[in-house]
């Protein structure tokens, strides 16, 4: 999962053409973005987005935080 940095460098060297599909990320501890820029290609946020009361703006924040993250790493 995204809270495993190091497994998702591991397998994006041993398999660099396969997606990685990361969970874990915000409700589970990880970082949002972290898991991308470890060479992951997606980042499973649903519980954050099903849990707020605004599950829109959620969203927005979300990939702004993760915009910000992937550009810097």
């Amino acid at each position: 999962g995204a809270t495993r940095l190091d497994t998702i460098r591991e397998f994006r060297f041993m398999f660099p053409k396969i997606t990685i599909i990361s969970p874990g990320v915000g409700t589970q501890g990880a970082n949002y973005g972290d898991a991308i820029c470890a060479g992951g290609d997606y980042e499973i946020v649903g519980r954050s987005v099903y849990n707020s009361p605004d599950p829109i703006n959620e969203i927005r924040k979300i990939n702004e935080i993760i915009r910000n993250k992937v550009m810097s790493c």
